[in-house]
């Protein structure tokens, strides 16, 4: 079917992306490392083997189908999501990962912890 892609990315758990041509997008933007992306909705206007062409304003921005990162002989500060509730649940993912290795950098946090959480915390662990 023309027009649209179906692809695997490496969002929280095994999510499929599927683009399609006049399909809505979230398109982040990030300047710097401890300032929290903008947000700026977009529409895909072209879907190639490799990359998804996305309308941001006035401008056109190509962006890799598997990572989402857009296409750039530099580090790329634009990523495209499907909706603003994949782009929220990857932040507020990278934000418990960031607070887990946070806790869990020093012996004194766990130290500090008694019995029961660290049970609980072994649970959890052997689940995964």
């Amino acid at each position: 079917m023309r027009g649209v892609c179906t692809c695997a990315r490496q969002l929280e758990g095994v999510e499929i992306v599927k683009y399609e041509i006049g399909q809505s997008v979230i398109v982040s933007h990030r300047t710097r490392r401890h300032v929290p992306p903008t947000t700026i909705a977009g529409t895909v206007v072209n879907i190639g083997r490799k990359y998804v062409t996305v309308l941001v304003g006035h401008s056109e921005r190509k962006f890799s189908i598997s990572t989402g990162e857009e296409k750039t002989d530099y580090s790329p500060d634009y990523t495209v999501w499907p909706s603003m509730r994949v782009f929220e649940d990857n932040e507020e993912a990278m934000e418990l990962r960031k607070k887990l290795r946070d806790l869990f950098t020093s012996y004194t946090n766990v130290a500090e912890m008694n019995l029961d959480k660290l049970r609980r915390i072994k649970a959890i662990i052997d689940e995964h």
